[in-house]
Parts: C-alpha cells; structure tokens; sequence
C-alpha cells in the first residue's frame, strides 16, 4: 500500500503504479512510481528477496545477464559470450556501468535483448524513459552510437542514438523515408554521462537531458517492428552502429507518459544518484504547439 506521505508529496496521480504490475514491483526512491523496465548497473544481477541488490560480478566481467529491477523480469540478456558486455565499477559518482564495447565479433559487437516485446510498438504508445549513459566514440569515429532500438530487418522500429556525434542525442521513427518528419534531436553541449529523455505520447515527442525537456517535436508516421525484443546497444538493421560506451541505468515506463511532477522526481533520483548537474531550466509551455514552436526556433525541423 502506498503511504499518505507519497500521496500529499507527489500527488494522487504519482501515487498509480505505472507500467507492468508485479507482486514484487520495485518503487524509484522518493516516489511512488514502478516502472516497466528498470535496468541498473548497480543491481545487475537484480535483486534479492528483500529487495536489495544480489551480489554483483568482479571488475571487467563479462555478463550474460543484467537483471530487472521493476519486477516484471523485462530482463536484458545476451548467450553469446564474445558478444556480451562487461560490468566496469566506480566509472559515474563512484557507480558501476555496463560497457559495450562497440568492436566487432563475426560482424557484430557487445548488445543485449531486453525480453517481453518491444516497447512502444504502436503510433498510439505512450513512452516516458529516462537512459544514465556516455558515448565513448573516439573523436571522427561516425559509428558506434545506437543506445536502444527496436529496428528490425526491414527498416521499422525506433531508435535512440548518439548522432552525429557523443554530445547529441537523438530519436528516430525508422521506415518513413525521406520525406517524412522522422527525428527529433537534442544537443548535449559536452561528451560526458548524462540522463537522456524521452516522453512520447503517440506521435508527439518531448525530448531533452539533464532534468529539462528541450525541445518538442511532431512526427509524421509510424510502422512497427517486427522484432520481438528490445536491444541494447544495437540496431538491428546496421551492424555499424553497436555502441561503444557505458550504461549505468535504464528506466521506461511503457505505455505512460508521466506528468511533470512524476518525471521530476524521477530525475531527482537519478541526478542525485549520479551527481550530475542540472541542465538550465527552460520554460515548459502547457501547450504543446507552442512548445514545438520553441523547438524549432531553436533546434530546427530534422527529416531523414
């Protein structure tokens, strides 16, 4: 049951367990909110029966497994042992990532599968994510810089990339063609860790970093995967771009598009957790068409 505490500070509204409903569904600190996916490196082998994290691998170990903290066994997984990344500590505020290692092994590098289904995989899907990570691309390289996909074979799916460089961030709509609005972009101003994110509701995107929404975008379309997995680190469709960086946590609610208050404590969490500095705030217009407008002065319309 959820204490009046979390009622009277977040609201009624933070107080509904967003995402997938487990029995034993794990709550951020300082809200009241359960996410459908929650991967953290601190917690790669998830967690115990009394809720902490299991005993974690040595330095440098390679792992096949990166455990689901939500509850909803929405676990990352990868058999292939040449093509499974490593857990490195002490990387991002003294906390451990899970480094991909962006080299090529039989035409293919480190990347994991998220199990149970694509997320938001349909033009109407809500999506709020929030993704703690670094690019570590030597300077020129073009490639290694796909965080999380849903590509499939033939083109459809999203994608969430470092592109063209690590101190951008961007969201694809993939499978449009040219002459549609399909990318939304937003610039970091540095290569550093730092909290990617992204609130959807159907086509309406909202995207940003460091606990402030910078820019806001329509996109024209959608076509859904095929792919019946979520990837990490990897485009399914271009064995160019697996990631060469470090992830040190994963949060989605699929399905939910958080309200400002729920998303604010989020980031809370995750700016405290990992000291990172708070991007400027910038004013959220309620309206989204004036948001967009703000975009687009600001950010400019990007079509692939």
């Amino acid at each position: 049951m959820i204490g009046t505490r979390h009622l009277s500070m977040w609201g009624a509204g933070a107080a509904l367990l967003l995402g997938g409903i487990t029995a034993n569904a794990a709550v951020i600190p300082g809200t009241s909110l359960t996410p459908t996916v929650w991967l953290r490196a601190d917690a790669v082998n998830g967690l115990n029966p009394q809720g902490n994290p299991a005993a974690l691998p040595a330095n440098n170990a390679q792992i096949p497994f990166w455990g689901d903290s939500s509850g909803n066994s929405r676990n990352g997984t990868q058999g292939i042992v040449a093509q499974q990344p490593r857990f490195v500590t002490n990387q991002v505020n003294g906390k451990p990532v899970v480094r991909f290692d962006g080299a090529t092994t039989a035409g293919q590098g480190d990347f994991m599968n998220i199990i149970g289904g694509a997320i938001a995989n349909t033009e109407l899907s809500k999506l709020t994510m929030f993704i703690v990570s670094n690019d570590n691309r030597a300077a020129g390289d073009i490639n290694n810089k796909d965080i999380l996909s849903t590509r499939d074979n033939r083109g459809n799916g999203w994608v969430e990339t470092y592109e063209p460089g690590s101190n951008q961030h961007r969201y694809v709509h993939i499978g449009l063609g040219s002459q549609f609005n399909s990318v939304v972009d937003d610039n970091m101003g540095s290569d550093k860790f730092h909290i990617l994110e992204t609130r959807r509701d159907g086509l309406n995107i909202e995207y940003g970093h460091d606990a402030a929404l910078q820019v806001t975008e329509h996109l024209d379309g959608f076509r859904p995967t095929t792919l019946g997995v979520t990837q990490i680190g990897n485009n399914n469709n271009d064995l160019n771009r697996f990631l060469r960086g470090d992830i040190a946590e994963i949060i989605v609610f699929d399905n939910s598009k958080l309200t400002d208050t729920q998303r604010r404590a989020v980031e809370s969490y995750l700016l405290g957790k990992y000291g990172i500095t708070p991007a400027a705030p910038i004013p959220e217009p309620a309206s989204l068409a004036v948001v967009g407008v703000v975009g687009a002065m600001m950010f400019g319309r990007r079509r692939r």
